[in-house]
């Protein structure tokens, strides 16, 4: 395929660092005829587009599925409200995660969480990262957190199987709109609502844990219906398993990858590992890119952009930008402002739960780098590739380490 036939919406399951070179080379703002929008691969364009949010505006979730299955997607969503509401709800979502929270759950829940994922497979010597490690410990502290069963293995896989249909949805559908799994994904959002029905009763009825307890007694949610609070509680799960397990996977690919470098997470301390997740992120973020309609007639970096028209922002590529970043390939613990990635996007649309994923990829990258010192590469396993579009990950991750030996009963 030459280079004037390439297309983001074909570049899945591939390493997509050379078709975002491929896509730089002919300029800040390209347009993709496969995908009828304009891509943004550098950093400039797409933090202006996301700072822009009156002229380049997010596709409600209606417009991106279609009415009849807008319930995947939202309501419950910031994307399906405006102006003091998303607002609002952006306030709700960020006084979930304030500092001394996470501090509290650092100490409380996530010991138990880590560790008992880590227990599961610490005496067998090997572990998938992905399917055994990143998975369980993210959907489980989400669960952990809302004050859910997560020890409970049986339920977890129940409530596991729908929310992997929804996410092979979500991955997929702002690119490719009319998808022939939307049945399922609209089925199986009742499917997540049965497996939580217990603990929504316990809710409305003030009696489950304080998060579950405001989502029905918080003043700002009266006036929503039903439907609206239960897409909230879903999103809980669709806005922080997928991402988080990605950014976790891909992370300790770069480190299996990368020489010296577990030893120095191992033993730099807290500062060195929190640089290291900002890089990470930067490197093999939480999210490929985001879309988002130009609301009237403009210009980027000159442009023309018609009103309706699509641009998609593309965070990776952005974040590799050499004209940003100096050596935007290599891990660089002295890099100035490590957060100035995009991986979260930025501005007042920027994620609401990124302090917590940071939460969960320092425990998840601290924690295990402990408690198997030795992990390491698994030379006899198949070797990880890219995965996925919107959510990109390199899987298997397959590593080895010297096997726990199990207590005698």
């Amino acid at each position: 395929m030459s280079d004037d036939q390439m297309s983001l919406r074909d570049s899945g399951d591939t390493c997509p660092f050379e078709f975002y070179d491929a896509v730089r080379s002919k300029g800040d703002l390209v347009w993709d005829e496969g995908l009828g929008a304009w891509i943004a691969p550098a950093y400039s364009v797409t933090r202006q587009v996301y700072i822009a949010e009156d002229l380049f505006v997010r596709a409600s979730p209606a417009e991106v599925s279609g009415e009849r299955y807008v319930r995947i997607l939202g309501p419950g969503h910031t994307a399906s409200l405006a102006g003091k509401e998303r607002a609002d709800l952006r306030k709700w979502w960020l006084s979930l995660f304030k500092a001394s929270t996470l501090q509290e759950w650092r100490e409380t829940i996530a010991p138990d969480v880590v560790e008992s994922v880590i227990d599961s497979f610490a005496p067998a010597g090997r572990v998938e990262i992905a399917s055994q490690y990143a998975d369980p410990l993210a959907i489980r502290m989400i669960a952990a957190i809302l004050g859910l069963p997560w020890r409970d293995d049986g339920w977890m896989r129940e409530l596991q199987r729908p929310l992997d249909t929804l996410e092979e949805y979500r991955g997929a559908i702002h690119l490719t709109p009319n998808l022939s799994t939307s049945d399922r994904a609209l089925a199986a959002t009742y499917q997540v609502d049965e497996i939580l029905g217990p603990f929504i009763a316990q809710a409305r009825a003030g009696a489950a844990s304080p998060i579950m307890n405001r989502i029905w007694a918080d003043e700002q949610f009266l006036r929503w219906d039903e439907d609206a609070r239960l897409g909230l509680l879903r999103t809980f799960f669709g806005a922080g398993r997928d991402s988080t397990r990605t950014s976790l996977v891909n992370s300790f690919y770069l480190i299996f990858n990368t020489r010296g470098l577990s030893e120095r997470l191992r033993t730099g301390g807290p500062a060195v590992i929190a640089t290291f997740v900002e890089e990470s992120l930067r490197l093999w973020g939480t999210t490929q890119f985001r879309t988002r309609i130009a609301a009237e007639d403009t210009e980027l970096v000159g442009v023309p952009v018609a009103r309706g028209q699509r641009v998609v922002a593309m965070n990776s590529a952005a974040n590799r930008d050499p004209k940003h970043f100096s050596c935007p390939a290599e891990i660089d613990f002295d890099r100035p402002n490590p957060r100035q990635h995009l991986a979260f996007g930025v501005g007042a649309g920027a994620c609401v739960g990124s302090s917590f994923a940071r939460f969960e990829l320092t425990e998840g990258i601290t924690r295990l780098l402990a408690r198997l010192p030795d992990i390491r590469p698994d030379a006899q396993a198949k070797p990880p590739q890219p995965h996925g579009l919107m959510f990109r990950m390199m899987s298997p991750v397959h590593a080895c380490f010297t096997p726990e030996r199990q207590e005698a009963l």
